[in-house]
């Protein structure tokens, strides 16, 4: 019976582990075609080469919080969504697997090299991210994508450096806006939903959304000086980046830049040139230009609120042993002056005791080196007491010599 019920019961959990990998797997799947087929309709280049593609930082970012077992996923959601677009069953695999291998190979160096999801922590850690997503992980898409495409005659290969550049750019780009914001919105603690933090947030993202249907959105009739106006949203970056935190400043960057696509595509805002890909392209850079050094200056602000935080805790810890010193090394003189009638007496069972409780004291060395600070003034006082020859007595009042008690 027991062996039956212990069977029954892991049968059970192994069949919620399993329901539950599935329902993840296909709502990863289904969320990236989504994406997919919404950026393939911007295409500008060519019918499977976009620069708008946003699904490059999702997939990043669910291997980064999920795991690697994820790409499983990323590659069936971007074989479903080239298949029913373009190209044939062969070209759609190899982009498939370009882009399982994008996510993968950009997860693995983060994880290996810039402390996984830790990696917008420090500017360190976020100049790190930004090499892996320009160098290594995005070339890898670009290259057996466009490649396969050429190869199967879907693209001229007079025409494959500028398909490669647009396809490449649209990765990089995309990855360092998404990924950050996906990443820190998936480790942020509940905190964020406490009634201040809500609020502060709540403010800097209206103020964002005030700058970009100001800068950036089709609703306002374009003129010569609105192009200027794009300058604005430095604005909301500093304020987020100064003030807020990295995942407010990467929300930030994502909200600036979905409302300057708005704008592109709608043939409006600072961006708009003669062809819609370079319209499109000189966005990427906009992008790009936006989130590296604004999510660089917000982890390098978070460094400096830990350091103080740090140094303040220290010193609250440090004046908080201090004072037990004192307290310990106050009740060892009045216990000593106790016990002791003369001043020699009391001199030399003061510094005996001190001697054993500099022995006994915590191996800190931070404490050792309090505690010898405390163990010399003590010292210097009663050699001043010395030199002034001054007498001891039970209850700890000090008398000239020869003078009556």
């Amino acid at each position: 019976m027991l062996a039956e019920k212990i069977y029954t019961n892991l049968r059970q959990a192994d069949l919620r582990r399993l329901l539950e990998h599935v329902v993840e797997f296909t709502s990863i799947a289904i969320i990236y075609v989504g994406l997919a087929k919404l950026s393939l309709a911007l295409a500008s280049i060519h019918p499977s080469a976009t620069p708008i593609w946003p699904p490059t930082g999702y997939a990043l970012g669910a291997v980064l919080l999920l795991g690697y077992r994820i790409s499983s996923a990323i590659f069936f959601g971007a074989l479903i969504a080239n298949a029913i677009t373009a190209g044939s069953i062969g070209t759609s695999l190899a982009i498939a697997t370009g882009n399982a291998l994008e996510s993968l190979v950009g997860a693995y160096l983060i994880n290996r090299w810039s402390d996984g999801r830790s990696t917008f922590d420090t500017p360190g850690g976020v100049t790190r991210f930004a090499l892996i997503c320009f160098i290594p992980s995005t070339m890898i898409s670009a290259t057996l994508g466009v490649g396969s495409l050429s190869l199967a005659g879907y693209a001229d290969w007079s025409d494959f450096r500028s398909i490669w550049a647009t396809w490449w750019m649209g990765d990089v780009a995309w990855a360092l806006v998404i990924t950050p914001a996906i990443v820190l919105w998936g480790i942020t603690p509940p905190r964020w939903i406490e009634r201040r933090e809500l609020i502060q947030s709540c403010l800097i993202y209206a103020a964002t959304i005030a700058v970009g249907l100001v800068a950036f959105s089709p609703l306002l009739e374009q003129s010569p000086t609105r192009s200027s106006l794009a300058f604005l949203a430095i604005l909301p970056l500093t304020w987020a980046a100064l003030r807020r935190n990295q995942r407010d400043t990467a929300t930030i960057a994502l909200l600036l830049s979905c409302f300057a696509v708005w704008g592109t595509m709608s043939n409006a805002g600072p961006f708009v040139r003669s062809s819609l890909n370079e319209s499109f392209l000189l966005l990427l850079t906009f992008m790009i230009s936006v989130s590296v050094p604004s999510l660089a200056l917000s982890a390098d602000v978070a460094v400096r609120r830990r350091h103080e935080e740090h140094v303040n805790f220290v010193m609250r810890e440090l004046s908080h042993r201090s004072k037990n010193l004192l307290s310990i090394i106050q009740s060892m003189a009045n216990q000593v002056a106790r016990q002791t009638d003369s001043f020699d007496d009391f001199r030399v069972g003061f510094s005996r005791r001190l001697f054993l409780l500099s022995q006994k004291v915590a191996a800190n060395d931070e404490e050792n080196h309090l505690f010898g600070k405390i163990h010399t003034s003590a010292m210097g006082v009663l050699k001043w007491i010395c030199q002034d020859r001054m007498t001891v007595k039970h209850d700890f009042r000090f008398m000239w010599r020869g003078s009556r008690a």
